[in-house]
């Protein structure tokens, strides 16, 4: 991905604004505390894993699609990772999800035509659960021909 530095800034943006998911529903395996409360084992928890994704001290105007802050240092500020994880646990398939996803764009960029039914907006609306509210992006991908 090195030889791509613009198309890989895209996706990860794209990954770090859009997540596939916001929260992770989990539960204590065993009593602890934190920040002065007490959860017993088997409490559920809402880990909010990608949290760090909007906080401004790591991505300034964290809410605005802006693929460049990843031109630079190519990756995200650390521990900052929530898609992935970070440190000691981050994902062993982080650089092969990566790469099949570079790949999947690369491969519609240079086939295909594509026409969005309307505009598509970078606007990130999330509900008070962290949920997100959007609209579908509708488009349809021509085959380009080849001559």
């Amino acid at each position: 991905m090195a030889n791509m530095p613009c198309l890989k800034a895209t996706i990860m943006e794209t990954n770090r604004i859009r997540p596939g998911q916001f929260v992770l529903n989990k539960y204590a395996g065993e009593a602890f505390e934190f920040k002065d409360y007490a959860l017993p084992e088997g409490t559920d928890v809402m880990h909010a894993h990608v949290l760090a994704h909007y906080m401004e001290e790591f991505y300034p105007d964290p809410f605005s699609f802006v693929p460049s802050r990843f031109l630079e240092s190519g990756k995200f500020a650390p521990k900052t990772d929530g898609t992935f994880g970070g440190g000691t646990h981050i994902c062993l398939g982080r650089n092969y999800a990566m790469f099949q996803s570079t790949l999947i764009v690369a491969h519609v960029l240079k086939h295909y035509d594509i026409h969005f039914e309307k505009s598509p907006s970078f606007d990130v609306r999330v509900t008070y659960n962290g949920g997100r509210l959007e609209e579908d992006i509708l488009a349809k991908l021509t085959p380009r021909v080849v001559s």
